[in-house]
C-alpha cells in the first residue's frame, strides 16, 4: 500500500498492481480508488495510517454505509433513466460530476470515522476520549455530502 501512495505515476508493472487495488462498487455507484480516499482523509486531518487490510475494510464499510443511506436516491435515479451516478445531471468540478465528488467525500468520511472509532476502542487514554468529537464531525461531514448528492439543504432552521 505504501508504495502505491508514494508513487503517483506508477510504472506499468505497478500500474497493473494499483488497478487491482481499486474497490469495485455496485452497478450504480462509482468504483473507489483507495489512493483518492487516503488523500481525502489526509485533507480532513485524519493522520492515522492503518494496515492495508484495515484500511480496505474501513473503505468497504464506508461504501456500504453510503450505499445504504442513498438506497432510495439510487432507486429514483434508475427509475428516471440514469444507469449510474455519473450519468445523473450535475455540475462538473474539475471534470468530475459534483455528485460523484460528494459520494467520494461521504465514503472517505465514513471510512475515517470507522478507523478513528477503532483506535478509540483499542485505547482508553484521555486523548482517545477527545476523539469522540472527531468521530461526530466525520459523521456530520458524511451526512452533509449525502444531502448534497440528494440536492437537499445541509441544515434546516425552524421559526419559533
Amino acid at each position: 500500500m505504501n508504495t502505491i501512495l508514494k508513487n503517483r505515476s506508477p510504472t506499468p508493472a505497478t500500474q497493473q498492481e494499483a488497478s487491482k487495488k481499486w474497490i469495485r462498487n455496485t452497478y450504480f455507484w462509482p468504483d473507489i480508488d483507495p489512493i483518492r480516499i487516503y488523500e481525502l482523509m489526509q485533507a480532513t486531518h485524519v493522520k492515522h495510517v492503518p494496515t492495508e487490510p484495515a484500511f480496505r475494510n474501513a473503505i468497504m464499510t464506508g461504501i456500504s454505509e453510503a450505499n445504504a443511506t442513498l438506497y432510495d436516491y439510487r432507486q429514483r435515479q434508475i427509475a428516471a433513466g440514469y444507469p449510474s451516478l455519473n450519468c445523473v445531471p450535475a455540475l462538473q468540478l474539475d471534470g468530475e460530476s459534483e455528485k460523484c465528488f460528494h459520494y467520494h467525500r461521504a465514503v472517505a468520511a465514513l471510512a475515517s470515522a470507522n478507523l478513528v472509532k477503532h483506535i478509540v476502542d483499542k485505547t482508553n487514554s484521555p486523548v482517545a476520549a477527545n476523539t469522540h468529537r472527531a468521530i461526530a464531525d466525520l459523521c456530520r461531514d458524511a451526512q452533509w455530502s449525502v444531502r448534497l448528492i440528494r440536492a437537499h439543504q445541509r441544515c434546516r432552521t425552524e421559526g419559533f
